[in-house]
């Protein structure tokens, strides 16, 4: 919205309105920039293990929808894998720091893993 209003009408916004607006907006960019440099870097490490791996939503629809990553809200990062390369990934995120908020048996992981997309 602040987009929108300060390139084309920006004097009939109250100045708080559009103040506040502004502040939005520049907090989803830091925080989806940010973002964005995770993204980059989780990339980085599938590449670099051999992992094929496609982003979707958050930083890579906002950058082909909008062109702009500020014009558009996430709080995720979702990254695509091939099936048989699961295992592997888990690992890469493992390596990056990051843990599930799940704990899951051998057999739930292996029930979750059968399931046909």
């Amino acid at each position: 919205m602040y987009w929108r209003l300060s390139n084309t009408c920006p004097e009939a916004v109250p100045t708080a309105v559009l103040d506040r607006l502004r502040g939005d907006i520049h907090a989803n960019s830091l925080r989806n920039l940010s973002l964005t440099r995770e993204l980059l870097r989780l990339l980085n490490l599938f590449e670099a293990q051999g992992i094929f791996a496609i982003p979707y939503k958050g930083p890579a629809l906002a950058a082909f929808a909008y062109g702009n990553l500020a014009l558009r809200q996430f709080a995720d990062l979702v990254i695509l894998v091939r099936k048989h390369d699961v295992p592997r990934a888990k690992e890469v995120f493992i390596s990056a720091g990051y843990r599930s908020e799940y704990r899951l048996t051998r057999t739930q992981e292996a029930a979750l893993s059968s399931i046909q997309t």
